[in-house]
């Protein structure tokens, strides 16, 4: 099963080539997830309106050490500032901890900007960590975590009807790499 992750990266592509764009894939969902909707599409999601009234959020100290508690508060940020860039539309944070080169991270940027561009939103409560696991006490900069994804309403344009996206489990593994402000993603890729 695909999540939004992977379709992001089939529609989004990762090269600057001369394909023309595709439409924006919402962040992060299962394609499969999808059920049709005949909710009213004004914006009217609470966790919308108050993640764009809120300040982005700020890195906690604990996400700059060189540890696995340090590398587990970091997913904790990481998945705070996704969610606010999810909602909201506003990608610096979730930017300023991804590696320029990281094509998933890139992806998730540019899919989000050509939908809140267009007028676009997505409605959600968000994703919350549920376990993050190591190899072992070395391996800090390669941690596999297990999300709970809650239900998201996907609206394409300002007066789009939504295309509504199951909760669902799903596990990343994520390629980490210590830079002076603490951690930043290399890649990100789904566990199969």
């Amino acid at each position: 099963m695909a999540t939004l992750l992977a379709a992001t990266l089939l529609v989004g592509g990762c090269g600057g080539g001369d394909e023309p764009e595709a439409e924006p894939t919402p962040i992060l969902p299962s394609s499969s997830s999808a059920e049709p909707s005949s909710s009213p599409s004004s914006p009217s999601s609470p966790s919308e309106s108050e993640a764009a009234e809120e300040a982005a959020p700020e890195m906690p100290e604990a996400a700059r050490e060189e540890s696995t508690a340090g590398a587990e508060a970091f997913i904790d940020y990481w998945t705070e500032v996704f969610n606010f860039a999810t909602v909201t539309g506003d990608t610096a944070g979730f930017e300023a901890v991804s590696a320029e080169g990281c094509r998933a991270c890139t992806n998730i940027s540019r899919s989000l900007n050509r939908l809140y561009g267009r007028g676009g939103r997505i409605e959600s409560e968000g994703w919350t960590v549920k376990q993050i696991g190591f190899a072992s006490e070395e391996t800090a900069s390669m941690p596999a975590v297990r999300f709970d994804r809650a239900r998201e309403r996907v609206f394409r344009t300002e007066n789009a009807q939504p295309e509504v996206f199951t909760p669902e489990d799903m596990t990343y593994t994520f390629e980490l790499e210590r830079v002076a402000s603490g951690w930043r993603v290399l890649e990100l890729t789904e566990a199969s």
